[in-house]
């Protein structure tokens, strides 16, 4: 409180017979408790000062004078929030314009003491934690300037700064960063938030403004409203992964018009669009992968195996979600398309590009994600193998023809699998994924329908009535998952 906020209370409880001492606390509590370091001021503050101490608690009188101690906290708020405020104005527009990476480095030469990604996520991070008390605090410091005889200018900013992060904050925006969540990781969420400018305020012509408009709606159509999703969806370029326009947008089966026109902004719809029109491969459904992706609910710091990358778009949003913590391998098995995807990711440094089969190939170890956008007919040994104990698979489960589903499967424990359909899906083969056999009983499965009630994979070939369909070593049941220890209930 301001200093004649303090005088005026001391007032009242001195008119009520009692005695009143201000205090300031001059920093976090954590990690010192009650020993953080704490001013007091008033008449009797050298003796609670004494008897504070007493029990270990780190008080110093600074005045007899009531109005000295808040003023001393008041003045350094000034500074201490405003550092803050400044912090996440900066740092935020700086992400939106994408010079990040130019402007650190010259705070960083002004004032080399401070690590200043460091500093920026401790920033964000107490900001979106404590904006609203941070926020009472500044008009408190705005009475202090005002009391001084000052205009409250950058005060009464920095109050509305940290009242609009906490605003955010009580929406959830930020809701599933880690706690080591990076000052980009807040940014992108804030950035992603904004609403998108109208064509009068002179931004809506920009295609960051159609990026986040249809980052907003593809996650939305995926029936999800994860702010971390939006936020890369918004943070990476479609037009950087499906080269020059005009582009042929997929209309049906093997049938593509031209967009005539090369302006990226159109791309920023729930359209496919060709990059092999020969080949039948395609930049994906947007809406669809949200789903997908959504599904599959990447963490910061985990590690994915993306298979069919295709020139790389998905990949960058998976690379995003899991941040610079996490790692993402890519398989693409068409040359030029994995050498395109190397080139669109290069500034990417938690991706690495391999042209190579992901069928028959020893992907990388206990991995938390395995992301496949091709169609198979059965799940593949490897990529199973290749799955941590809460991994997950996701990937087309195709007949040769008509329709298939994404399969998402869980590894719950060393031999147990959850497995549950996401969505009715239509994509290009897999090579070295498919077999004729399997592919007609998946074609008579999907025909009978049902394939929303699947819940576990077994890898053996001892199916019993719960059976969906089944291949060579693996079926896929309708009762639940049993973990070791447990009784089947279902059967």
């Amino acid at each position: 409180a301001s200093p004649g906020t303090k005088q005026q209370a001391a007032a009242l409880i001195e008119a009520a017979g009692g005695q009143y001492v201000e205090a300031g606390v001059m920093t976090s509590i954590p990690p010192y408790g009650i020993r953080v370091p704490m001013l007091l001021g008033g008449p009797q503050a050298s003796a609670l000062a004494t008897r504070l101490r007493g029990y270990g608690m780190d008080a110093k009188a600074v005045s007899e004078k009531l109005g000295v101690a808040s003023a001393i906290k008041m003045c350094r708020s000034v500074m201490i929030k405003g550092l803050e405020a400044l912090v996440i104005e900066s740092y935020a527009t700086a992400r939106a314009y994408g010079v990040e990476d130019h402007v650190l480095p010259t705070l960083a030469e002004t004032f080399p003491s401070i690590d200043w990604e460091k500093q920026g996520a401790y920033f964000f991070s107490r900001v979106v934690q404590h904006g609203q008390r941070r926020a009472e605090e500044m008009r408190e410091v705005a009475n202090t300037v005002r009391e001084a005889g000052f205009e409250p200018i950058m005060a009464s900013a920095i109050a509305d700064k940290q009242q609009w992060v906490a605003d955010q904050a009580a929406d959830h925006l930020f809701a599933g960063l880690a706690k080591d969540a990076r000052w980009q990781d807040y940014a992108d969420r804030l950035l992603a938030a904004q609403p998108v400018p109208t064509k009068q305020e002179g931004d809506m012509d920009s295609i960051q403004g159609f990026r986040k408009f249809y980052a907003k709606l593809m996650v939305s159509r995926a029936g999800s409203s994860n702010g971390a999703l939006i936020a890369a969806f918004s943070a990476v370029p479609r037009e950087r992964f499906v080269g020059p326009g005009p582009w042929l947008i997929a209309v049906g089966d093997d049938e593509y018009i031209s967009t005539e026109v090369n302006d990226p902004r159109i791309l920023y719809q729930d359209i496919v669009i060709a990059l092999a029109k020969d080949r039948r491969i395609n930049n994906g459904q947007p809406a669809l992968h949200a789903k997908c992706i959504a599904a599959l609910e990447p963490k910061l710091g985990e590690s994915v195996v993306h298979i069919g990358a295709g020139t790389g778009y998905y990949t960058g949003v998976l690379a995003h979600l899991v941040g610079p913590s996490g790692f993402v391998v890519a398989y693409e098995i068409e040359k030029d398309l994995a050498a395109q995807a190397a080139k669109n990711l290069h500034e990417t440094h938690n991706v690495r590009v391999e042209c190579a089969s992901a069928v028959g190939t020893d992907l990388p170890c206990k991995v938390d994600i395995v992301y496949v956008n091709a169609g198979a007919t059965h799940p593949i040994n490897s990529w199973l193998d290749s799955l941590a104990v809460g991994g997950r698979l996701l990937f087309p489960l195709t007949p040769d023809e008509g329709w298939g589903c994404m399969l998402l499967i869980t590894r719950q424990a060393d031999n147990v699998f959850a497995a549950r359909s996401i969505a009715l899906v239509n994509f290009v083969p897999c090579i070295g994924a498919r077999d004729d056999t399997t592919a007609q009983a998946l074609a008579v499965a999907f025909k009978r329908s049902g394939f929303d009630t699947i819940r576990s994979l077994h890898r053996d070939e001892t199916h019993d009535q719960t059976c969906w369909c089944a291949g060579a070593g693996w079926w896929l049941s309708t009762a639940e998952p049993v973990l070791p220890g447990q009784t089947d209930m279902v059967k």
